[in-house]
């Protein structure tokens, strides 16, 4: 998996390899634009030399990487303008620097402190490559000035966009775009990878984005520890289970799935169909006997528990018996008796545990820690949902997911998945993992039950709670892929995302071979 880092975190990667260089920063900053300059060749060639070139230079240490890049163009015969924003009072040592070396090559220099004159806009309109290097990973607030005029700008421009570690205007910190920000077609970070870069709707401007890291020591990223990571395909194939040759039904699992209230039974059959298409060797539904006229036609392959009062403590302990995790949720009801049946099942229930949908609703966070009582367990919330478990706005929870995802773990002790694009797996211990899979079919009803699905099925075979929830929540992203190139995203159901889990799977274990 890649390293996620926060801006303070590089700064302090950035600041002990300067201490290994004696104190030259500047060595660090012509490897930066030397990565940049490397990436422009390897996607143009020789064409470089024909095209129109702006470099847009800040006067931080961004703008300082931007200068470099522009010098080292002009060294391989190609013809830059840079445009320098902002007064120069206030420019950094390191990109004060720059700037002076770029007197003594040919290189076409404008500072722009206000406002853009009409010779600039329609330089920076008819360029065919802009490198971006106006803004770094200090940016918390919407651009201002005269870079948030050029932003504005390159909305219009037809030019290839290469910002410079992140596109200008994002919070290098967190997905939420601030204010405008330069959406970039290719961005060349340094060091490790920022969370903007991977984090919605953030990593949506960032374009394709290459990570180069500019000779910092692995010593010291290891040095500086992380706690945020973007999953691939290799962490998931390493964590799933081998099918024994000679194992049978009874060996791969048997969940109980709790879920589905009159009008809504379709939830725990797509959980329960789901947990089989993962690998579980059995799949029990937990149901009230009226309910069966309708749920055992559907899904044949499910086994029912069938009781006139499912949540006596009498059934529950029956109906536990012999089970290896356990689902519920889905489709389950927010009224005062479905709380109390809820509670009444986690109270009898100590097997591994998924909790989806209506539990968010129904419980508060401390009350579901205490109930949980520190089992295994995978919380499975939408945003909607993590707002009413928290009492706040989905607002707040957008703004800030890694934070609720983390805080919400922590205090109900269970691996908490914040669904969403760039789905958030959180640990107790304050990790988090970022899932690249997915696209907009998964946006469709009862998707989120074949996730918790997979989820129980997992933990059912064996798998802690935090490999469980990695797998599950990868692996259900890459169904979706599949099912929306086979039927386009617009037409992806819940039974196309189930189906395609075996072909997601079957991806995910050839990766090893």
């Amino acid at each position: 998996m890649d390293t996620v880092f926060t801006a303070e975190q590089m700064r302090e990667a950035d600041s002990k390899t300067i201490e290994r260089l004696n104190g030259n920063g500047l060595l660090l900053m012509e490897h930066a634009s030397a990565a940049c300059v490397r990436e422009l060749f390897a996607r143009f060639g020789t064409e470089l030399r024909g095209m129109q070139v702006v470099v847009l230079a800040g006067r931080g240490n961004n703008g300082g990487d931007g200068l470099a890049i522009a010098r080292q163009l002009v060294s391989r015969g190609i013809s830059v303008t840079v445009i320098v924003l902002g007064g120069m009072g206030k420019i950094s040592d390191d990109a004060s620097y720059q700037l002076k070396l770029l007197g003594n090559y040919n290189i076409s220099t404008v500072n722009e402190p206000d406002m853009l004159s009409p010779e600039t806009v329609n330089g920076i309109c008819n360029a065919d490559l802009i490198v971006d290097a106006m803004l770094g990973t200090g940016m918390k607030s919407s651009p201002r000035g005269v870079i948030g005029e050029v932003i504005l700008l390159l909305k219009k421009c037809r030019g290839f966009i290469l910002s410079v570690d992140v596109p200008s205007g994002l919070d290098s910190d967190c997905g939420v775009v601030p204010g405008e920000a330069v959406h970039a077609d290719l961005t060349v970070t340094f060091g490790k990878l920022k969370r903007c870069h991977v984090l919605s709707p953030s990593c949506l401007r960032c374009g394709e984005i290459v990570v180069d890291d500019i000779t910092i020591p692995e010593d010291v990223f290891d040095s500086v520890g992380a706690d945020c990571f973007l999953l691939e395909k290799t962490d998931i194939a390493s964590r799933l289970p081998e099918l024994q040759a000679d194992g049978h039904k009874g060996t791969f699992g048997h969940v109980l799935v709790a879920a589905g209230a009159p009008g809504r039974l379709g939830a725990c059959v797509m959980a329960g169909r789901a947990a089989l298409r993962s690998g579980s060797g059995l799949v029990t539904v937990h149901l009230h006997r009226d309910s069966y006229s309708i749920v055992g036609p559907m899904a044949p392959e499910l086994m029912v528990f069938l009781a006139d009062k499912p949540y006596s403590a009498a059934v529950l302990s029956e109906a536990l018996a012999g089970k290896d995790a356990l689902v519920a949720g889905p489709g389950f009801g927010t009224t005062e008796s479905a709380h109390d049946a809820m509670a009444k099942l986690l109270s009898a229930a100590t097997i591994p545990t998924v909790l989806d949908a209506d539990v968010f609703r129904i419980f508060k966070v401390d009350e579901l820690a205490s109930v949980l009582d520190s089992r295994p367990a995978i919380l499975t919330p939408h945003p909607g949902e993590m707002a009413v478990f928290h009492e706040t706005t989905v607002s707040e929870i957008q703004q800030n997911r890694i934070g609720f995802a983390v805080e919400t773990a922590k205090r109900t002790g269970a691996v908490t998945v914040l669904k969403g694009h760039r789905t958030i797996i959180a640990t107790p211990d304050g990790n988090t993992f970022v899932n690249p899979t997915g696209n907009a079919g998964l946006a469709t009803a009862g998707s989120g039950d074949v996730l918790s699905g997979i989820a129980g099925s997992f933990l059912g075979q064996g798998m802690t709670a935090m490999d469980a929830a990695i797998c599950a929540v990868y692996v259900h992203g890459l169904a979706g892929e599949f099912a929306g190139e086979t039927l386009t995203m617009r037409g992806v159901t819940a039974p196309a995302i189930l189906n395609a889990i075996p072909n997601a799977l079957h991806a995910v274990v050839e990766e090893i071979k």
